[in-house]
């Protein structure tokens, strides 16, 4: 009988175990989602009383403004919220805003779209494959049918005294660097811009002829960055919608 009691005992306690370890990884993620879940109600979003991050949040060369702007987030219904004091941090690709002396993270599942200064931002799958599909804010200097996206990165860079030009390990510099990407149409993904000029003119489908005049006449190129994204807000303004 001592037995059987001592095999139940030990049977629920293990399955106790896993129930646990369950509801550990789930109340992590649940936490986090209500934490960060409505990003018009920060009650609870003070987001570095929790998380950690490998650089100090205050330092401006991990931001992409140096100063913190106006930020306004857009719900998926529409709804709207207008803080004094927002960044876009690079280094994990999330905007954070303050708000009565804390500071919190917009949570990207909820918005449809942030704007940070003049600077507008949008939650896609990360572009990192090893993300699995981990929603990331990116930059978009152009909106539309066809989006230009900015990702933006910063590295560390060992920075060189010695007149032999050799760097020093123990003295580094951030740098920062982006990319451009693209999204057409309802794709989800993000594509990396294509480098030769062929290929960056068919993304615009059956209007690329009318693309090329356009850039002809105003001598734009379709490779700097200010003309594509000239060439890109042509192209979804003044031509038709088209879902190609």
């Amino acid at each position: 009988m001592k037995n059987i009691l001592l095999f139940f005992l030990c049977t629920f306690s293990f399955a106790s175990f896993l129930s646990a370890q369950d509801a550990q990884s789930v109340s992590e993620e649940e936490m986090d989602r209500n934490t960060f879940g409505n990003p018009f109600n920060y009650s609870h979003q003070n987001y570095y009383t929790s998380k950690k991050l490998k650089y100090e949040v205050e330092d401006e060369k991990f931001f992409v403004n140096k100063e913190w702007m106006l930020l306004k987030a857009i719900g998926k219904e529409g709804e709207e919220m207008s803080i004094n004091k927002g960044n876009y941090l690079i280094e994990t690709r999330i905007i954070l805003f303050k708000k009565d002396g804390k500071m919190f993270q917009v949570f990207p599942h909820t918005v449809k779209m942030v704007i940070v200064g003049n600077d507008i931002y949008k939650a896609y799958p990360s572009v990192n494959k090893k993300s699995n599909g981990i929603l990331e804010f990116y930059q978009v200097p152009v909106a539309g049918n066809l989006e230009l996206i900015k990702v933006w990165d910063i590295k560390e860079m060992a920075v060189s005294n010695n007149p032999m030009g050799i760097p020093d390990a123990n003295k580094v510099t951030i740098v920062k660097s982006s990319k451009l990407y693209y999204k057409k149409g309802s794709k989800k993904s993000l594509e990396r811009l294509p480098k030769k000029k062929a290929d960056v003119i068919s993304l615009f489908g059956r209007h690329k002829k009318s693309v090329q005049e356009y850039a002809k006449k105003h001598g734009l190129s379709f490779k700097k960055e200010a003309d594509l994204i000239n060439l890109f807000t042509y192209y979804n303004s003044k031509l038709p919608k088209t879902t190609e």
